[in-house]
């Protein structure tokens, strides 16, 4: 999730995606978009038929499979995209009851799910007369309210630290409890000046009470040759300052490494009753099928 404008969410999403399948895992990406989805142009996929609002469809009878599932998805490589709807006016299909028992079967089909949502937490039911009809944001508030983890992307300029800042408040009356990462993306010192990350910083802290903050930098070379091939930045441009950034991010607030201590006292018990053992890897995963959001 991010706040409103272009702060970088679906580029997030789809590198979040990509290096979370890098261990072997099963990896599937959701375009719950329903202002402006853009996962399947980003990525050169056919959206023809949206895989996600199938699958909604699907949740709503009770049919919704992980074979199902398996069927209609789109491959990246490795990971599994279910795509968002083709057109914004089909936003009523993604209505909340049927996001979340989709999602909810997504977990029995893949360990790691990244959502990609749109800004907007705006509840309409005060200027809407019938309280029984379609809400234009609840795929948004209803991805949130799904998820285990929150990956809030800020853009790192004026505009778009203000927006998020004055977001925060929606987003954590949305979220309650759930742990939010926050992502500032575009880092750069053009429009901050000096020592931008630190102004950027402070500010988050001040007003959001942020006290862990990741940073990406603005690497138009890596993203402008994405786009060019319609692929993830991981694929065409692996050792970018970009994709080395989302690197650091999973291995750091999604899946933190296993510390050393504990690592090797299991590795010693192992050996100790006669078992092969096995080097340590940073990034060792420690929890399956969770849901994120971006």
């Amino acid at each position: 999730w991010g706040a409103a404008g272009a702060p970088g969410r679906t580029t997030t999403a789809i590198e979040l995606a990509c290096e979370l399948a890098r261990d072997g895992r099963r990896v599937a990406l959701i375009d719950a978009d329903a202002h402006a989805p853009s996962i399947a142009m980003a990525t050169g996929l056919a959206d023809e038929g949206p895989g996600f609002a199938a699958a909604c469809r699907q949740a709503e009878r009770g049919t919704l499979t992980v074979a199902e599932l398996a069927r209609i998805a789109a491959p990246l490589g490795t990971v599994e995209v279910l795509t968002g709807i083709n057109r914004p006016g089909r936003w009523p299909e993604l209505s909340h009851d049927r996001v979340r028992a989709a999602l909810e079967r997504c977990r029995e089909w893949a360990d790691d799910i990244v959502v990609d949502v749109a800004a907007s937490l705006e509840r309409d039911e005060e200027i809407v007369s019938d309280l029984a009809g379609p809400r234009r944001n609840a795929a948004t508030l209803a991805a949130l309210a799904s998820a285990d983890l929150i990956v809030a992307v800020v853009s790192a300029d004026p505009v778009g630290v203000a927006r998020f800042v004055r977001a925060h408040a929606d987003l954590r009356s949305v979220v309650g409890a759930t742990p939010v990462k926050i992502m500032v993306n575009k880092s750069r010192t053009g429009p901050v000046g000096l020592d931008a990350r630190a102004q950027v910083r402070r500010t988050l802290e001040r007003y959001t009470d942020a006290r862990d903050v990741w940073f990406v930098p603005w690497d138009p070379k890596a993203t402008d040759a994405a786009m060019l091939a319609a692929q993830p930045v991981a694929h065409v441009a692996a050792r970018s300052p970009l994709a080395g950034a989302v690197r650091r991010f999973v291995g750091e607030a999604i899946e933190p490494p296993v510390p050393v201590r504990q690592a090797d006292r299991r590795r010693r018990g192992r050996a100790g009753r006669g078992e092969a053992t096995e080097p340590r890897r940073a990034g060792t995963v420690l929890s399956r099928r969770r849901a994120r959001t971006a």
